[in-house]
């Protein structure tokens, strides 16, 4: 596999940062990273998203056994979902990513940045009942994070 290019900030204990850069932000121009240059970060904020949700778990703000409508109480078929299907991608909701009508609009505003409001209207029917398979979804994290919002009274990010 090959990485274009790559952007890495190092934030130290005093405060200070260090930023290194490698690499072609546009392979076919040749056009250099550079510290400004955007990248889509994808699924790396899984992996914070579920952490999060599992300190508030911790902490006793909720469970992961929760209901979805414990939460998000307006959520299509909410009810029969848990957070813990949300972790585990088997709460059967299509992923908005696989809209081709979201794929069109991403790609009319590659710099742009969505919030939950726009991009849940994108998911399509389920893909299976709650709990009944296993499917790769970003809703699931989208919802993930608006539940941490609400559980931890602070926005995500």
């Amino acid at each position: 596999m090959v990485i274009p290019g790559v952007e890495a900030t190092v934030i130290l204990a005093d405060g200070r940062t260090w930023t290194g850069v490698s690499g072609d932000a546009v392979v076919a121009t040749k056009t250099k990273v550079t510290p400004e240059t955007p990248f889509a970060i994808a699924s790396v904020t899984k992996t914070f998203t579920a952490a999060l949700i599992l300190r508030l778990a911790e902490e006793g703000r909720l469970t992961i056994n929760d209901q979805l409508s414990r939460w998000l109480p307006d959520y299509p078929n909410a009810a029969r979902i848990t957070l813990r299907m949300l972790l585990q991608h088997t709460s059967g909701l299509a992923d908005f990513f696989q809209n081709p009508k979201f794929d069109a609009a991403l790609n009319r505003a590659k710099l742009r940045v969505w919030t939950p409001d726009e991009v849940l209207p994108f998911v399509g029917k389920p893909a299976f009942a709650p709990g009944k398979g296993w499917g790769y979804s970003n809703t699931n994290y989208v919802l993930l994070g608006l539940v941490a919002e609400r559980a931890g009274g602070a926005p995500w990010a």
